[in-house]
């Protein structure tokens, strides 16, 4: 019997990234800004995703955390925090990943140098 719980839900911006289409995956952010956020029922969002996926993901990470403004770095923390549902530590998703150009990237955004 089918379980409709069971089931994992994932949005076409979770397998552009999974697949790799970073072309894809900014067109669907540019498109939808808040899709980025949302989680499936792992509590896993696609800025996560993308977060884990590696440098190459810089620029499209870096867009996505752009659409929650430019105010200064705690109003953005807290818009970040009210928009992202599911698993929030980006920073240790990208070190899990041994991404260190994300990390860095996170660190400078969140500190404003970037």
């Amino acid at each position: 019997m089918f379980s409709r719980t069971k089931m994992e839900i994932r949005t076409a911006l979770y397998y552009a990234i999974e697949g790799r289409y970073l072309k894809m995956a900014t067109c669907l952010v540019n498109a939808n800004k808040d899709a980025p956020f949302l989680e499936n029922n792992k509590g896993i969002s696609s800025l996560y995703e993308a977060v884990s996926a590696g440098c190459e993901y810089i620029p499209l990470v870096k867009a996505i955390l752009e659409t929650i403004g430019n105010e200064d770095s705690r109003v953005r923390k807290s818009n970040l925090d009210s928009k992202l549902q599911g698993n929030k530590d980006l920073a240790h998703v990208a070190l899990r990943a041994k991404s260190i150009g994300v990390y860095l990237m996170l660190f400078l955004m969140s500190t404003q140098l970037l």
